[in-house]
C-alpha cells in the first residue's frame, strides 16, 4: 500500500490513498467546505481552523493525536504563586512568514505575544472590531474572567498573571484561538489602510505559508524553509474545496487528491476493503449537547427537563442517522466518567426502556404549554422503526431551536456545564439533564 506523507491537521477521519497524479513534492487535501477566514481568533468552526493550521503556533501545543500539552512558542514555563501566575519563556530565532507586500524586519518576540490576546480582551486595541470583532472562542473559555494582566518582562518572557489559579490555562492555550499573530504585520496593515488583510492573508510562524485562496475552490501553502520544529515532508500544500463527500471520495479514488477527511459513515466498509486506501479513525474532542434555557418556561422545571431527556432513543439516533459512527455519553460532568461503569445504570436508557416513567414527571409539573404538548409524550411511547425516525426528527428540530435560543439569550447551559462546549458538531445526547 503506498501511502503519501500529511500533515496533522486536527482531523476525526482521514483517508490516506495512493500518490498517483500528484508530484511528489505536493500534498493534496480534499477539504469538506470553505473557510471564513484565517483569524482562528475570530473562528468557532473546524473548517476555519484547520485551513488556519497550517500557518499558526501556539505558546503552548497538543503533541500529535493526543491531548497531551507541550511546547510550542513557548520553550518553557514556570508556575507559581499557587497557580496564579505563569512565566513564559519565548522561543528565540522564530521566524515569520513573508507575503507580497510585508518582509518582516524581526523574529518573533513578547510583543506578538501581547499583540495577539489583547486583541482579543482589550476593547481599545486597535484590531478589536476589525472583521466583526466576535471572539467567541476567547469568552466560551472565559480568558476574561481568567486573565489578570499579561506582563512583557522582556522581549523573551512574557507573564500571565490569574484572577484565580486555573489547571486548564496550558491546555487552553494549545487551542487554536490562541494563535499569534505578528504585531509588525498588524501595524504594516494599519498605516496601509487595509488591517482586515491581517484575517484574509495570514501571516504566522508555522510549517506553511500561505500563498493563495479561491473561494469555494482551493487553497494553497508552500514549506516554510525557516520552521524552528520538524520540518514538513512535502514542498506544497493544497486544500481543494470538495464540499460533497461522494466527490472527496471519487477524488481520492482518482487520485485527485491524496487525504479525504469527513467520509460519510455509509462509505465507510467499502474504504476499509480496499488495500489502496487507508483509513484513520480517532474519537473526536467535541460533546454535542441538548442545552435547556433554564430561566424559560417550561424549561426551568426539572421533571420537564427529566422527561424530555428521557423521550429521546439516542441509540435509535446513532445507529439510523449517523450509521453507528458516533458514540452516546452519559455524562457531561468532567469530573465523573463519559461512559457508566460496569454495572452502573444509564438513568436514560432505564427511561427509555419504561417510557410510561416520565409522564407522571410532566403532569407533575404541567403547565398549559406542556398540556397541548403531552400527545408528544405519548407519541414517544411508540416503539416502532417510523415511530422513532418521527422522533428523532421532532427532537432535532426541538433541539436545534432551543440551542439558538439559549444562545441568542446568553443563557447557553446544559444543567450545571457552562458554555464552552458549543456548536455541537454531533448529536450526542446526554442521559439526564436535570
Amino acid at each position: 500500500m503506498r501511502t503519501a506523507a500529511w500533515v496533522s491537521l486536527g482531523l476525526s477521519a482521514l483517508l490516506l490513498g495512493s500518490t498517483a497524479g500528484a508530484s511528489a513534492k505536493t500534498l493534496v487535501y480534499c477539504s469538506e467546505g470553505s473557510p471564513e477566514n484565517f483569524q482562528p481568533a475570530i473562528n468557532t468552526t473546524g473548517t476555519s481552523f484547520d485551513a488556519a493550521r497550517p500557518v499558526y503556533n501556539r505558546l503552548t501545543e497538543f503533541k500529535r493525536g493526543t491531548t497531551e500539552v507541550v511546547p510550542g512558542l513557548a520553550e518553557s514555563w514556570e508556575v507559581t504563586d499557587g497557580g496564579s501566575t505563569i512565566t513564559f519563556h519565548l522561543r528565540k530565532g522564530v521566524k515569520f512568514h513573508s507575503t507580497k507586500e510585508f518582509k518582516p524586519t524581526r523574529d518573533f518576540n513578547a510583543d506578538d505575544v501581547i499583540f495577539s490576546f489583547d486583541r482579543q480582551w482589550k476593547p481599545d486595541h486597535p484590531y478589536a472590531k476589525v472583521s466583526g470583532g466576535k471572539y467567541d472562542y476567547f469568552n466560551d473559555m472565559d480568558m476574561p474572567s481568567i486573565l489578570d494582566t499579561i506582563e512583557k518582562k522582556d522581549p523573551y518572557t512574557v507573564v500571565f498573571h490569574l484572577k484565580t489559579p486555573n489547571v486548564a490555562i496550558l491546555a487552553n492555550l494549545a487551542m487554536d484561538f490562541a494563535a499569534i499573530s505578528s504585531a509588525e504585520y498588524g501595524d504594516f496593515l494599519l498605516k496601509k489602510g487595509t488591517p482586515e488583510q491581517l484575517d484574509q492573508v495570514p501571516v504566522g510562524t508555522g510549517p506553511f505559508s500561505f500563498v493563495t485562496y479561491q473561494k469555494d475552490a482551493v487553497i494553497r501553502y508552500k514549506k516554510n524553509p525557516d520552521y524552528y520544529g520538524e520540518k514538513a515532508l512535502v514542498d506544497d500544500l493544497v486544500f481543494a474545496i470538495t464540499p460533497d463527500a461522494t466527490s472527496r471520495y471519487a477524488k481520492l479514488k482518482a487520485g485527485e487528491c491524496q487525504v479525504n477527511g469527513y467520509p460519510r459513515p455509509a462509505d465507510l466498509p467499502e474504504m476499509q476493503k480496499d488495500p489502496s486506501l487507508k483509513v484513520i479513525s480517532a474519537s473526536g474532542l467535541n460533546i454535542a449537547y441538548w442545552a435547556f434555557n433554564n430561566t424559560k418556561p417550561p424549561f426551568d422545571k426539572k421533571e420537564v427537563r427529566q422527561a424530555l431527556s428521557m423521550s429521546i432513543d439516542r441509540d435509535a439516533i446513532i445507529r439510523d442517522v449517523y450509521l453507528g459512527a458516533d458514540v452516546v455519553l452519559q455524562r457531561l460532568d468532567r469530573r465523573l466518567p463519559l461512559r457508566p461503569r460496569e454495572g452502573q445504570e444509564d438513568a436514560g436508557r432505564r427511561g427509555r426502556e419504561n417510557p410510561d416513567r416520565h409522564r407522571p414527571l410532566v403532569h407533575a409539573s404541567a403547565t398549559p404549554l406542556q398540556s397541548q404538548r403531552q400527545a408528544h409524550w405519548r407519541n414517544d411511547a411508540v416503539r416502532s422503526r417510523q415511530g422513532r425516525r418521527q422522533r428523532q426528527a421532532r427532537h432535532l428540530r426541538v433541539g436545534r431551536i432551543s440551542q439558538a435560543a439559549a444562545e441568542r439569550r446568553g443563557h447557553n447551559r446544559a444543567d450545571g456545564l457552562d458554555g464552552r462546549q458549543r456548536r455541537p458538531r454531533q448529536l450526542l445526547l446526554p442521559a439526564r439533564l436535570q
